[in-house]
């Protein structure tokens, strides 16, 4: 969930009223309830509770939540300040009920619903990304397509992961609601699914390419029918893909 305002880990943020240099050495003043003032911006800062920081670590927030509340009147910024504070907190009981209720499902079940709600998305988001391109020029998106999706062919293929493709598979993990972290021993089945999401979403979309409207992945977690939604809106299972992933 995508947090409104600046966000800032004792330093400056774009939405910072100073300038980098000045807000650097300037300290915080507290007045209490989560409001603070720093130069002549008022900002909202939440300590994310301990349960929660591994969920959060992903999106770059650890140990605290601290937005400005774009305001310069005190009185106004009370309010402001009250009013996220609130929808912080409901996040935090979100993002709880989300973890036990995950917590009480087979990992491999949640795996596999994750991954096909990639699929679906990715489908979805990346058809519209390249709907001008194929139209314009049906074989360079699909040349496009294959560069973009070679690293995971390679990783399933392989098993050899780079930083950014571990890093990417926490972050889907993470935006998904699942405690999994890269240190999990569940991690590496985490990744083979959400790699095969990828792939198979990619030949789908260079399907359409190529004017083909009715490919169905050869992956059986992609072909059998969609399952409901978990009791958190997640899911995941991948494994190795069943039939060869490069080519068409």
């Amino acid at each position: 969930m995508a947090l409104s305002g600046g966000t800032c880990y004792g330093i400056p943020t774009e939405n910072s009223y100073q300038g980098s240099h000045q807000m650097a050495s300037t300290p915080w003043t507290s007045f209490g309830n989560r409001l603070f003032k720093r130069g002549n911006a008022f900002f909202i800062r939440v300590r994310i509770p301990r349960d929660l920081q591994d969920l959060y670590a992903a999106t770059g927030r650890r140990s605290e939540i601290c937005e400005t509340l774009k305001t310069r009147d005190r009185r106004e910024a009370e309010r402001r300040c009250r009013q996220r504070g609130a929808e912080i907190d409901q996040e935090f009981a979100q993002r709880r009920r989300a973890r036990d209720a995950a917590s009480k499902e087979p990992i491999s079940r949640r795996l596999d619903l994750i991954a096909q709600r990639l699929y679906r998305e990715e489908v979805t988001d990346q058809g519209v990304a390249f709907h001008d391109q194929m139209m314009r020029d049906p074989e360079e998106a699909e040349v496009a397509l294959g560069i973009a999706v070679d690293p995971w062919i390679e990783g399933l293929e392989e098993g050899a992961w780079s930083r950014k493709q571990n890093e990417i598979v926490a972050a889907v993990l993470a935006a998904a609601g699942s405690p999994l972290g890269r240190d999990h021993p569940e991690f590496p089945q985490a990744r083979d699914k959400i790699a095969r999401a990828f792939v198979w979403a990619n030949r789908a979309l260079a399907s359409q390419a190529r004017g083909e409207r009715d490919f169905t992945p050869p992956d059986p977690l992609f072909t059998a029918p969609a399952p409901p939604p978990a009791s958190n809106g997640l899911g995941i299972t991948l494994g190795r893909p069943h039939c060869p992933l490069r080519g068409r």
